[in-house]
């Protein structure tokens, strides 16, 4: 069957055939349209036979009727009829790792486990996919979004979805994947970066704080919190040091705790270390008089006497406290001479 493309009453065009600049005759018409496909036309001064046969021609022409509300689609060449084209996504349930495709939803069940969208590779510009916690378990089971060596939200890094009842939207914008979420009726607040915001009933593990201020709760206690990873805030007791047998220099994080002198040990202050309100205590744990150095400090004075001293002499089994009243004076007590 030819294929001819009627543009005016003085044109037609036809694959293969030449182009006729002149009005068609009526036996051009009698003799071609009785097996043609009209795809556009204006016919004019066409007689009543040529008017008849052309329409008789179109009338013949058949096509397969296929399901019903199918349409006409041609692929350049031939006229099909296929299924109405999907306006939106298309979904599929997943609980195991997918390749996801352009223009598809997954939900993703992660209650069975942890597991894997991959983005399509090399996508254009006004791609899209969609990804929803369907069994409402990404936080107990994360998936991961893997980029496919695309980047996403700027980041050549994976995203990972750790949030209860999200719907994750990815766009493609020619430079990288945009995200853009959406939160169900139990996924709770998302935590932004910038935002202020209070966490109720979370648990922080191993968060870094950079200039935290921690206000007074109206009730409860602070617990399980560590002022260096292993010691809790405010100190319960007296943290000890390791037993010191040579010269030791005690250093800003000494503060508040307790030092250990053994056979062989000795403190010797250095200046510029400590600040006014730190303190920190000596333990002579040996047999014999343990002298101490502080002349380093510019002032440091025995408690009760009017007098700086350079040096101390700490008891066998005697403890010494050193308190910083400003960064360059200070006060020892204890069993000292």
């Amino acid at each position: 069957m030819a294929t001819i493309l009627l543009r005016t009453a003085n044109s037609i065009s036809s694959p293969g055939s030449t182009v006729k600049g002149t009005p068609l005759t009526n036996s051009e018409v009698d003799n071609n349209f009785s097996n043609i496909n009209i795809t556009l036309g204006v016919l004019s001064n066409l007689s009543t036979t040529a008017n008849a046969n052309l329409v008789s021609a179109i009338n013949s022409i058949t096509y397969a009727v296929g399901s019903s509300g199918n349409v006409l689609t041609s692929n350049g060449n031939v006229w099909a009829s296929s299924a109405l084209p999907a306006s939106g996504l298309s979904y599929v349930v997943k609980s195991a790792n997918y390749n996801i495709n352009n223009n598809e939803g997954v939900l993703a069940n992660t209650v069975p486990g942890a597991f894997t969208i991959t983005l399509p590779a090399s996508p254009a510009v006004g791609n899209q996919v969609v990804v929803a916690d369907a069994g409402g378990a990404f936080g107990a089971n994360a998936l991961t979004i893997a980029r496919n060596s695309s980047t996403i939200a700027g980041v050549a890094e994976d995203l990972v979805c750790d949030i209860n009842d999200i719907s994750v939207q990815l766009v493609y914008s020619g430079n990288t994947w945009e995200v853009y979420t959406q939160l169900g009726g139990n996924g709770g607040t998302a935590v932004t970066l910038t935002g202020t915001q209070t966490l109720t009933n979370k648990t922080l593990t191993s968060p870094v704080f950079t200039t935290p201020t921690l206000g007074v709760p109206a009730s409860g206690n602070l617990i399980s919190c560590t002022a260096d990873g292993t010691n809790p805030v405010g100190y319960k007791n007296l943290p000890a040091s390791s037993t010191k047998t040579t010269t030791y220099n005690p250093v800003a994080s000494d503060a508040g705790k307790i030092i250990i002198l053994g056979s062989g040990g000795n403190v010797t202050l250095t200046a510029g270390v400590f600040a006014a309100g730190d303190a920190f205590s000596i333990f002579n744990n040996t047999s014999s008089t343990i002298t101490c150095n502080v002349q380093a400090v510019t002032t440091v004075y025995k408690s009760g006497f009017d007098t700086d001293v350079s040096t101390f002499d700490l008891s066998t089994r005697g403890i010494a406290t050193i308190v910083f009243i400003t960064s360059t004076v200070a006060l020892v007590s204890g069993s000292i001479t």
